[in-house]
């Protein structure tokens, strides 16, 4: 394969604003880190503006056409590579995914759709992958060993996926892979590292005693240097600790009841519990102090490649700290969301949650998952309505989704009775105000929460 190729792919599937260094959402013990910072070191990587990557972004169908023509340094005549499906005409994608259709790295739907802003899942993103990275001489032309406990060896993609599995392209650890999971951009950047990788060592399968050889190679074995690890002294309470060199830790992004508060003892024995006899790696956020007030190092504490203070949150231990900014701000907000809905720990122990009034009669009505606006589909709406004899106060109201990628609050907003209102993506004045879809078409469940975190409704596509 052409490195020149690899460059250009890599350009193309991440956004135009150079961003050289490490990424803010990108940290060492994040699964992709290795693969992105090697290619942001060979100033092939981009990121956004703000300095992020967003790995866990899913790309959709149309992106990655042009991540695969536009990669190879293919400019299709838009007047030749267009209407070549029903929902394909004279986009600003048309000519990458017609182009690349013609090559034969994709093919369309049954009923003659392709369906640009679909989210591409994992066994498609692999065809269209293997197809554009030269691996195609490599598929059998059936697969009779049963690949993973939830994969089909005579589906489609099986050949696709014996490749990828075969040469150890994949990031799976157990019997499942998922192949209709979402893709995302780490997931994309890892399988591309990984078939470098093969290709250079010319290797039977990507291991990590090769990635190291790589990377050494290369000159960057700093990507894979040991973490600095310290032992811990004592748990303070449950988000401070103390290291044997006399440095308080306060762990970053949580707030664990006080001394004779409700569910102290209980915080304080469960980060005890996670972080136990082991070392502990320590991770400063670029956008956070590095200390604090009170002279306490601010840090995202891993074990093991846990992440401790999420964890807290996730378990229910801790509420979510707002009142500064941290990289993983959603991260730690949706797990807060789901720790209270699922009543876990402090929040049964600790909160009344019929304390709040709710009023009978408000429901989700309808969701709008698949719109019609290509790629952004920003038509997408959740639509509330008031089945209730009297008008209601929508404020601090909010709706989210079991993904938890987004998040709408009602502000000053009442709804009349017998009255819908719907909250779109990013259209009208009441929106969620994201240029990207939001509703996974593969299905999920939407909340609508009232004041004090307090369960309305939920409707399940």
């Amino acid at each position: 394969m052409k490195k020149a190729f690899i460059a250009l792919l890599i350009s193309v599937l991440l956004i135009p604003n150079v961003f050289a260094g490490t990424f803010d959402d990108v940290v060492s013990s994040d699964e992709n880190y290795v693969a992105i910072e090697y290619l942001v070191s060979i100033g092939t990587l981009q990121g956004y503006s703000d300095g992020i990557f967003q790995p866990d972004t899913t790309i959709n169908r149309a992106e990655l056409m042009k991540v695969l023509v536009a990669g190879q340094g293919i400019s299709p005549d838009e007047n030749t590579y267009k209407d070549c499906y029903s929902d394909v005409a004279s986009d600003w994608y048309a000519k990458y995914v017609c182009y690349a259709t013609e090559q034969g790295w994709v093919g369309g739907y049954p009923d003659g759709t392709f369906k640009p802003a679909q989210t591409v899942n994992k066994v498609e993103a692999l065809k269209m992958l293997v197809n554009a990275l030269g691996l195609g001489s490599k598929l059998p032309e059936t697969v009779s060993e049963d690949l993973f406990d939830d994969t089909d060896n005579s589906a489609w993609y099986a050949p696709y996926l014996y490749v990828a599995k075969d040469l150890n392209l994949l990031e799976v650890t157990d019997r499942d892979y998922g192949p209709s999971s979402d893709m995302n951009r780490g997931g994309v950047a890892e399988y591309i590292f990984r078939t470098l990788v093969v290709n250079e060592l010319l290797i039977d399968s990507y291991t990590a005693e090769y990635r190291d050889q790589f990377l050494t190679d290369k000159g960057l074995s700093s990507l894979i240097e040991t973490p600095v690890l310290y032992d811990v002294d004592y748990v303070v309470d449950g988000d401070t600790i103390r290291l044997t060199d006399g440095q308080y830790v306060r762990l970053l992004g949580i707030d664990t009841p006080e001394t004779d508060e409700c569910y102290y003892d209980e915080a304080k024995a469960y980060l005890e519990g996670l972080i136990g006899d082991n070392q502990v790696e320590l991770v400063a956020d670029e956008i956070n102090d590095d200390k604090d007030a009170y002279d306490r190092l601010l840090r995202y504490i891993y074990v093991n490649d846990e992440l401790v203070n999420l964890t807290m949150v996730e378990d229910g231990y801790a509420e979510y700290y707002d009142s500064y900014d941290i990289t993983l701000a959603d991260d730690f907000d949706n797990a807060e969301g789901e720790a209270s809905l699922s009543g876990l720990g402090l929040w049964t122990a600790c909160f009344d949650n019929t304390s709040a009034e709710v009023v009978d009669g408000l429901y989700i009505s309808y969701v709008l998952y698949d719109g019609d606006v290509p790629d952004v589909e920003s038509d997408e709406y959740v639509e509330i309505t008031n089945g209730s004899v009297a008008d209601i106060d929508l404020t601090d109201y909010y709706i989210m989704g079991s993904s938890g990628d987004e998040k709408f609050t009602f502000s000053d907003y009442t709804l009349a009775s017998g009255e819908a209102v719907k909250v779109y993506t990013n259209q009208g004045d009441i929106s969620f105000g994201v240029n990207k879809a939001i509703w996974s078409n593969s299905g999920e469940t939407v909340y609508l929460y009232g004041p004090e975190n307090v369960l309305v409704d939920s409707f399940i596509y």
